[in-house]
Parts: structure tokens; sequence; C-alpha cells
């Protein structure tokens, strides 16, 4: 009692401003207040008493925790132990190298949402919160849930997962015990088909809910409205589902002829042209250059993987670089290496960028342009055209014989000056 005691006259201490101004409310299931209030008590908790006397303090009993209050509790502040079904657990995965998966979907009134909690053989666990902006059902959050958990997992390259799920509807129809019921849930059960291929060694297991609490809770959490005031964990909203309701017609879409195509023959099917100066040309140039997950990128020596693009993209990125929110109509050599800094590359991109910064129409408008001549300009010191000439009238004009004047004048050469007769 003396510690409860002690604690209460600790934080209005610290807490003196709000002890002061506003009614304080004690919810212990303790008799603080008796305690408090018996003259018997010790020297100490009688001193204690006389100080809290000058606030207005209330005891009251501890009322039951809500449910929503435990989730809340259960987010911020996760339990290091988690539950798993040892009779489960696939023996033939080796060690050090197995990852857990723990999905669940959640459905109502309020909306639909999935969590996702992925655990490495070092206990180091990564948490995913999801939110439907579509109507699902439980099963289809629950595929949701799952889809995302295992793309998560490819992301990761992760080789041998564990899964779980407490929804025995989804988990023995992925393990081919039960029939998927309607054209809807066919194609997820499908798309997780698809996705459990990429993986070395995948088990599918289902646990019952009590051990599945973290993602249930966090689930269900995530699909209230309240969830956007946690602000502990970050949400993802998915604004469209993973199968469309919608019939869409595949249409077979040739693979459109690059400079990044032989290159990429030659790296995947090792195919040269036969033109020898060609391909020891095309040997040369695939050195700098690698496949990473289906796409091409360049190797630098001071810089990560670039990716490489053609065609509209290039025209996409060089106008949002160039003049976008966050371009500043940089000049062409300093734009390409911008782009390159971003992640980008194309053999021409230097020279594109050079013709995308002269044909820009704001960079003529608005650029600061030098007047100052490329060479010193010569003043000229004479007030006059012919000054240096030295020429002056020094008398009246004579009439000649034809009735034609004739002007006297006087000559004389100045410094510098060209010579003249009189």
């Amino acid at each position: 009692m003396e510690n409860l005691a002690f604690a209460l006259v600790i934080s209005s201490r610290k807490l003196r401003p709000y002890f002061q101004a506003h009614s304080i409310e004690v919810l212990t299931n303790y008799p603080l207040r008796k305690v408090l209030a018996k003259p018997e008590a010790s020297t100490r908790l009688l001193k204690w008493s006389v100080e809290l006397s000058q606030f207005d303090i209330k005891y009251k009993p501890r009322s039951a925790i809500k449910g929503q209050a435990l989730a809340d509790f259960i987010l911020e502040f996760p339990s290091t132990e988690v539950a798993l079904v040892e009779e489960k657990i696939d023996t033939n995965v080796p060690n050090g190298e197995g990852w857990t998966l723990y999905v669940d979907g959640a459905s109502n009134t309020e909306g639909s949402s999935g969590r996702i909690i992925l655990i490495s053989p070092n206990n180091f666990k990564v948490h995913a919160a999801l939110r439907f902006e579509f109507s699902a059902s439980n099963n289809e959050a629950e595929y949701e849930a799952l889809i995302a958990g295992l793309k998560l997992a490819i992301e990761m390259k992760i080789e041998y997962l564990q899964a779980f799920s407490d929804s025995q509807i989804v988990v023995c129809q992925v393990n081919g015990e039960y029939l998927a019921r309607g054209e809807h849930l066919a194609k997820y059960l499908e798309i997780v088909c698809e996705l459990l291929q990429k993986f070395k060694k995948v088990v599918v297991s289902r646990v019952p809910r009590a051990h599945n609490s973290h993602a249930d809770a966090l689930a269900r959490l995530a699909s209230t409205r309240e969830a956007e005031l946690l602000d502990v964990i970050h949400v993802d909203v998915l604004t469209h589902p993973t199968v469309s309701r919608d019939e869409v017609m595949e249409i077979d879409v040739s693979r459109k002829v690059t400079w990044m195509t032989p290159i990429i023959t030659y790296l995947e099917k090792d195919i040269l042209p036969d033109d020898k100066i060609e391909a020891r040309k095309l040997r040369h140039r695939a050195a700098r250059y690698v496949i990473y997950d289906g796409r091409l990128y360049r190797r630098s020596f001071s810089q990560p993987l670039l990716k490489c693009i053609d065609g509209e993209e290039c025209d996409y990125i060089l106008r949002e670089v160039h003049g976008g929110i966050s371009g500043n109509h940089t000049g062409g050599n300093s734009l390409a290496l911008k782009i390159m800094r971003q992640g980008y590359y194309w053999p021409t991109l230097r020279q594109d960028a050079f013709n995308f910064a002269k044909k820009c129409d704001k960079c003529h408008r608005i650029a600061t342009y030098v007047n100052q001549p490329p060479s010193d300009l010569h003043s000229i010191t004479s007030p006059w055209p012919f000054a240096v000439w030295g020429i002056d009238l020094i008398g009246d004009s004579l009439k000649g014989k034809a009735e034609s004047n004739t002007l006297l004048s006087r000559s004389t050469t100045l410094p510098n000056g060209p010579k003249q007769r009189h």
C-alpha cells in the first residue's frame, strides 16, 4: 500500500498543474482511500495524506477492460512469444531458413481488412495490416490476406515457408481437401497455387484462433474506423480486389524489339548474332548488364543497379525529372546525372536530356540571358566624324566661271591621322 501511495504522490508532484486545475479520478481495486484516511497511519502515510489533501482526488474501483482497449494494448505492445502448433511444423525445413507466416482476414459492417505477421528464424517479426475499400466476404478477406502474405514472402526471397491461417475452408481448399465452390473462390485458389509454386518448400496449415490472436485482433482493428487514430502501425489500403469480378479477354501482345532485346536474349538464352564483330561487341556490352527478377539492369561502379527502360518510359521520366513536382528545369548534363541518380538508364540518355532541355519552352522564357559581348568594345574618342582629318573653313566660297562655288579649306595632319593635301 505504501508503494501505491508513493506512486500517487510522485504523480501529483510531477503533474501538479493538472492536479490543481482538474478533478482527479484514481482507478484502483485497493482500499487506498481508507489507508490514507486512518488516523493511526504511519508517519510517512500521514505526511503523504496531508500533501494529497490539497487536491480534489476521487477514488473509484477499476472497471472491466473493454475488448477494444485490449486489442489496442496488444497492438501497441505485442508479446515476444508466438504460439506455434508444434505438431504442424515441418521437420524437413533446413535449420535457420524456415520462416513462419500468420494471416487472418476480417469482414464486418464497418469494412474488411487483413493482417499479416511474418516471423524469421531469429524471431524477427514483420507486421503488415491491410484495409480493403471494396466489399468482401470472410473467405475472400482470408484469401486476400494469404495472397498478400505470400507476395511479401516472395519479395523477401524466402524459400522455405510455413503459413498458418485460422480459416478451415481456405486451408482445406489450398491443400486439396475441399472443392472451391463458386467461380470467384476458384480464381482466388488458382492465384494462391501459382504463388506456392515459387517456393522450394511451403506448408499451409490451420491454426486455432486462440493461437492466431495477434493477427486476428489486429485484423479486426484495421477494419474499424478508429484505426486511423492509433498511428501505431502502417495500414496499406487495397482499392481493388486481386481477382477481378469482370471478365477480361486476354490479348497476345508480341514482344517489342528494343535496344535491350539482344542483350536479354544473350543473357537468358546465350544467343549471339551471326556476325563475329557484332557478336564480340554484344558480348562486351552484356558484361555490364544483369537480369534481376525478369528486368534488365545496368551495373555501375559507384551506384546501385540502374533500371533499363525504353520508349514512352524515357519521355515520362524526362518530363517528371525536368519539370515535375521536384523538377528544377536543369540543363542537359545535370538532367542526365539526376536521372541516373534516380536509378534509370538508356544508351541515349545524355543526348536525349540535352535535346529535351533545349526544347523546353519555360526554360527559354525564364532563362537568364547574358547580354555581355563576346569581346571588349573600343570606344570612339572623336566627337564627330572626320574630326581626325582637321578640316576647317578659312574663308568664304568663291564663284567660278561656271558660277560654281569653291570652298577654301585647310587640312592639317593630326597625330596618328592620315595625311592630306591643302
